[in-house]
């Protein structure tokens, strides 16, 4: 069975979006508690990327036809920072077949997308030798390169039900704060607040733009992965650093602007549930990192969207004694929190980017896991 050569090879998760192709594999994975169903392929990206970093080695799984959805994280985060992932990717559109209209275009492209962007790929169907294939796989994914497989139809066994899932009893969201002083501080205020209060044996993944260039300008640190790009992805790879470093504070800092682009990977955040997952939001209603510009945050209550979704708790304040008090709380509590602090729009155009390349700081982050408990 095609499952147990990669749970030979060490591929002990899947995460991506469903495909009738790949029931089967599914349906193994989900057995082993090893299935996560992303809400879109950019997202199954960025969470496999975060178990990757933290030492998993998951598959990543999606229909060509969503390939656009993944091309940002893949090229702005996988590549970038070289983090080799495998890929496999169902051939809607193939001519053998036949397909719906909205395939076909993609089904003529997929291949030769993937090495535009600089990964090597096999078409996988029964004439192909496996252990020939994965010995291809191992040779690239040791080099830190990522590998595409481009999945036929037929080529896993057929299976007709999947197996179902059991829906989670999740307990009402915990609000620690109501009330708001309207006293707003500075995103660098908060940024260090954050620093000193979470605890020592932390890791900190900054969204992209100021965010990461302000974290870096108080001071680098080895537990810190300043994102560069695949804006929005931030809380997905910290839930996929959390579902391995389970015993650690996984601390997330997030913009408003980032958040809308993705808002609906917090609900994987709440489905999985990770009890250490530190999920916050500086929101000064704006895209400060590109002029300036006003984000549509200025009519969102994030705070209720966040209790919709159901985290653990939810924080919305704009006061450095709140903030503390929160961080405080949830550190001491199962999560995951959700924090929003409501902050100045003041930009320093002098903020350093990170002096190494980004390749560099994911190795040192992922040094840095290793070496946690």
């Amino acid at each position: 069975m095609i499952f147990d050569y990669f749970k030979k090879e060490g591929f002990n998760s899947m995460v991506g979006v469903p495909c009738s192709y790949f029931n089967s594999m599914m349906n193994c994975y989900h057995k082993n508690k090893k299935l996560i169903i992303s809400n879109n392929e950019g997202e199954a990206v960025a969470i496999a990327a975060g178990k990757k970093l933290a030492g998993g080695n998951p598959i990543v799984f999606f229909q060509n036809s969503g390939f656009g959805n993944a091309l940002n994280p893949i090229t702005s985060l996988i590549q970038t920072n070289k983090i080799p992932l495998l890929f496999m990717v169902s051939l809607r559109g193939d001519k053998l077949f036949g397909d719906e209209p909205q395939h076909l275009i993609m089904g003529k492209i997929t291949k030769n997308l993937f090495t535009s962007i600089g990964i090597r790929s096999e078409i996988l169907d029964s004439s192909k030798n496996i252990k020939m294939i994965f010995r291809k796989i191992k040779d690239d994914m040791s080099e830190g390169k990522s590998f595409a497989l481009i999945v036929k139809k037929g080529f896993f066994e057929k299976t007709k039900n999947l197996t179902k899932f059991v829906k989670k009893k999740i307990p009402k969201t915990y609000f620690l704060t109501k009330k708001k002083s309207l006293k707003k501080i500075s995103r660098r205020n908060v940024i260090n607040i954050i620093k000193k209060n979470v605890p020592t044996k932390s890791c900190i993944i900054s969204s992209t733009g100021f965010l990461s260039r302000e974290l870096y300008s108080l001071g680098d640190d080895s537990r810190n992965f300043y994102m560069v790009g695949a804006m929005g992805c931030s809380c997905s790879i910290s839930l996929g650093v959390a579902m391995i470093k389970k015993n650690n504070n996984v601390i997330c800092i997030d913009g408003d602007g980032a958040l809308l682009m993705r808002l609906g990977s917090m609900s994987n955040i709440s489905h999985y549930r990770p009890k250490k997952l530190l999920h916050f939001l500086i929101n000064n209603e704006s895209h400060e990192s590109t002029g300036g510009q006003f984000s549509n945050a200025i009519n969102v209550n994030f705070g209720q969207i966040a209790s919709g979704f159901n985290y653990a708790s939810v924080s919305v304040c704009d006061d450095i004694e709140t903030l503390i008090s929160s961080i405080s709380w949830c550190i001491k509590n199962d999560g995951p929190h959700f924090i929003e602090v409501k902050v100045k729009k003041i930009t320093d155009p002098d903020f350093p980017r990170p002096s190494e390349t980004p390749e560099f700081n994911a190795r040192r982050f992922i040094n840095y896991l290793s070496n946690l408990e």
